[in-house]
């Protein structure tokens, strides 16, 4: 985030936001000064800036037409910004936005005036809702399900950049190291993972490998097949 857009966003959302930070810095203040030297040697600015955007990043995502039967400010937006500064102030890995969302939708679980919000996640992180029902009265909390998310790594290679050899190798390896890597040539649909015995992918996962493999063998040819090879240790 920018210094133009951080002073364009609603001014009520900064300070809560603000807030939320403060609370907690204060949480590890005894390992702060530690924390802040092994991880953040671009100081205290640095970081708040990077958790500031972060938190507006995610809060742009809630649907205007979701009813609340709590605060706002006090429920949602506070304690997102005080888990997205104690996450990040305890590791140099800057926070993922997939991580961020289902923070948010477990808070606004709590406080959502209906019974199941309905959502997919794109590769981009990018949520879509698609229903809301109204929530009767007197009927227990309300729960958020989000349909169709892809686990990390699969998301990270797309369409937009599959045609990069080094970020396909890359892709490869994570799919490896996590024990999602299947053969190019096979259909991710019917992959099965041997200790379970059970499918790798879900329909989703299945149906974006299904669309992103063509394209990698349109853009690199055979060297898939070698990539996948090396991976799996037989090349």
């Amino acid at each position: 985030m920018t210094q133009s857009e951080m002073f364009s966003v609603d001014p009520f959302e900064m300070a809560f936001i603000g807030i939320g930070i403060q609370q907690g810095l204060d949480e590890l203040k005894q390992e702060l000064h530690r924390l802040m030297v092994k991880y953040h040697p671009g100081g205290m600015i640095e970081l708040v800036h990077e958790c500031v955007g972060f938190c507006m990043n995610q809060l742009s995502k809630v649907p205007d037409n979701i009813e609340l039967d709590g605060v706002f400010a006090y429920e949602v937006i506070e304690p997102l910004a005080k888990w997205a500064v104690t996450t990040r102030l305890q590791s140099d890995a800057p926070l993922r936005d997939s991580d961020g969302y289902a923070k948010l939708l477990d808070l606004l679980a709590d406080v959502a005036s209906v019974p199941v919000i309905e959502c997919t996640m794109d590769p981009a992180g990018q949520l879509t809702f698609l229903k809301a029902s109204k929530w009767p009265e007197g009927v227990p909390p309300p729960r958020i399900v989000v349909r169709d998310v892809l686990r990390h790594p699969i998301g990270e290679l797309t369409p937009g950049n599959c045609h990069d050899l080094e970020k396909v190798k890359s892709w490869f390896q994570k799919m490896t190291e996590t024990g999602l890597l299947f053969h190019p040539d096979d259909d991710p649909a019917t992959v099965i993972t041997s200790a379970n015995d059970e499918r790798t992918f879900t329909d989703a996962e299945a149906r974006y490998l299904s669309t992103l493999m063509p394209l990698l063998f349109k853009s690199h040819g055979d060297v898939i097949h070698e990539v996948a090879a090396r991976c799996i240790g037989v090349a």
